[in-house]
C-alpha cells in the first residue's frame, strides 16, 4: 500500500523546486511505485572489480544509499550511489544518471527519504564486457 502522506509531501517539495503541481504528483507517484534506473560511471576507478565482488552476495546482503554531492564539479545535482555489504564501509559505485538525479537530488535536498535496492547486475558475461547495475529507486 502506498503512503499517500509521503507522496503528497514529496510532491509539495518538488513543487517548491519549480515543478508544476501536475509534474510533481506524477514524479512522486512514479517514485512511490519504484522507478528502475541504471547506475552511471561504473567503469571508473576500481568500480568494475567492486561490482564483480557484489555478484558473490545475495541481494539481501547488499544495501544501497543515495547521497547528494552538491559540490560535484560536473553536476551540482549529482547523486552518488553508495554500496555496502553486510553493513561494511560504504563505497561509491557510481551515480544516478543526470536526468533522474535532478529529481532525486531535489527530494533528498528537502529531507525526504529515497531508497534504492538492487534490481540486477548486468554484463560481465564475457571478456571485455563491462558490468553495470540497475537499481529500483523509490520513496
Amino acid at each position: 500500500m502506498f503512503n499517500k502522506s509521503t507522496i503528497c509531501t514529496t510532491a509539495n517539495k518538488l513543487r517548491a523546486q519549480g515543478y508544476t503541481r501536475s509534474q510533481a504528483f506524477i514524479i512522486a507517484w512514479t517514485l512511490a511505485k519504484g522507478q528502475e534506473t541504471k547506475v552511471s560511471g561504473t567503469i571508473m576507478n576500481n568500480r568494475q572489480t567492486a561490482i564483480e565482488h557484489l555478484t558473490r552476495y545475495p541481494a539481501e546482503q547488499v544495501s544501497f544509499t543515495l547521497t547528494r554531492e552538491p559540490g560535484n564539479a560536473h553536476d551540482r545535482n549529482a547523486v552518488a550511489v553508495m554500496v555496502s555489504v553486510n553493513g561494511s564501509q560504504p563505497y561509491r559505485i557510481g551515480y544516478i544518471p543526470a536526468a533522474a538525479a535532478t529529481v532525486v537530488s531535489a527530494i533528498l535536498r528537502n529531507g525526504a527519504g529515497v531508497t534504492a535496492r538492487l534490481k540486477a547486475i548486468v554484463g560481465g558475461w564475457a571478456e571485455g564486457i563491462s558490468y553495470g547495475l540497475r537499481l529500483c529507486v523509490s520513496l
